[in-house]
């Protein structure tokens, strides 16, 4: 999990939603490349906690979606997570 600029790794780090907006990272490689790839402004990382709090996966989307409806989105993601 040494990989905190990615938002998976950052939503199982902090137990919480993680989302990655394409125009703050570089649009060469990683997260900010495949964002825009996809067409997408933004990803939204869900972590799947067991009973205990532990991380047992994730849930990511690549979402095309403007940032006042990005709350909206993180919460039906959580939701179906």
């Amino acid at each position: 999990l040494d990989r905190s600029e990615l938002g998976i790794v950052r939503a199982v780090a902090n137990r919480e939603a993680a989302v990655s907006e394409a125009d703050r990272l570089p649009a060469v490689e990683g997260s900010g490349y495949w964002l825009r790839a996809f067409g997408a402004s933004a990803s939204i990382a869900v972590p799947i906690l067991d009973e205990r709090g532990i991380a047992v996966g994730v849930v990511s989307a690549a979402l095309d979606v403007p940032p006042d409806r990005r709350e909206a989105a993180r919460s039906e993601i959580e939701w179906a997570a």
